[in-house]
């Protein structure tokens, strides 16, 4: 007998599922406890989007590439110790620990499980819709009920080589580096106190700035005008703005370092989440970013961001200069 439970979302987690499962050999296994009804014999997990394939159209893996992973679900087969006794429910706590051992969520699923299955399988997914989002590394999943842990594995995500984004379309500059540093609009932070980061609060946030380096490849040839597109992106994926940034580069100039910022005069403004930034150059995208706003319980002042008034070259670096 097959049994499905309907789709669950919590955060970013989607799907849950229960169905009569295929033998399979276990990937870790707990002692069932007092408060537990169910005995994990097996953790395992699969990608997938929106689409949930069939249980046997499902690709296990324990790692995943960074370029196409949307969401990883995890998948339990599972004794029901309450078996043709009585139909009860299950509150477990997934427990998800990015790779440097910080906990990144810990959602509680509820299931509903009858008396008649013997075994189930369970699965629930975690992620984002489009591909890109997750850190590479190795991230720990533990699933609780209760105090007690009823099993747990790892997955990692693994970092593909992606083509170098160097030269824009026109061939006048190459990309160097792209990082992000707070700061206000007034007072931009000098460069030796500027704290570079990926991270910022939701509550102190005002603007955040990205500072590109690029290589002049018109040095020495002629002076080098350039037309930079900066597309930000919320954390639903959609578009923020595109503020259009105009620079001109001096012959002398090998390289420079470019900086612009957008956002609020006043913090609190941002919503918590994580952003990305591509840069753009006749057409073609040559940088790309991401940064994350940390959550926190003040307010949200619903305004719209800006930019910054001024953009400007942050170093200078002639010919033979480092």
């Amino acid at each position: 007998m097959t049994k499905m439970i309907s789709g669950l979302l919590i955060l970013f987690l989607i799907g849950c599922g229960i169905s009569t499962p295929a033998p399979d050999r276990p990937y870790s296994s707990y002692p069932s406890t007092s408060q537990n009804t169910i005995q994990v014999e097996s953790l395992k997990f699969f990608e997938s989007g929106d689409n949930l394939p069939k249980t046997d159209q499902r690709t296990y893996s324990a790692s995943f590439s960074q370029n196409t992973t949307r969401y990883v679900y995890y998948q339990i087969y599972a004794k029901n110790l309450l078996w043709n006794t009585r139909k009860h429910s299950v509150s477990i706590t997934a427990k998800y620990y990015k790779p440097d051992g910080t906990l990144m969520g810990s959602p509680v699923l509820n299931y509903d499980i009858l008396s008649d299955w013997e075994h189930i399988n369970l699965w629930h997914g975690w992620g984002w819709k489009e591909a890109g989002y997750w850190e590479p590394g190795n991230y720990q999943v533990e699933l609780w009920i209760g105090s007690d842990k009823i099993t747990q594995n790892s997955f990692s995500i693994v970092a593909d080589k992606k083509p170098p984004l160097k030269a824009d379309s026109s061939g006048t500059i190459e990309f160097k580096s792209l990082k992000f540093f707070e700061s206000d609009h007034a007072n931009i932070i000098p460069r030796d106190q500027r704290k570079y980061d990926t991270t910022f609060s939701q509550r102190n946030t005002r603007y955040v700035y990205y500072e590109v380096g690029l290589k002049n490849l018109l040095s020495n040839v002629r002076k080098n005008n350039v037309l930079i597109i900066a597309k930000y992106y919320k954390p639903d994926g959609s578009l923020m703005g595109s503020p259009e940034l105009k620079y001109e580069i001096p012959a002398d100039w090998e390289g420079t370092d470019l900086w612009h910022g957008y956002g609020w005069k006043e913090a609190g403004h941002w919503e918590s989440g994580l952003y990305r930034v591509e840069l753009w150059v006749n057409n073609a995208k040559f940088g790309e970013g991401r940064f994350t706003i940390g959550g926190n319980k003040s307010p949200l002042l619903k305004t719209t961001p800006s930019e910054t008034d001024e953009f400007e070259e942050l170093r200078n670096r002639k010919r033979g200069n480092k």
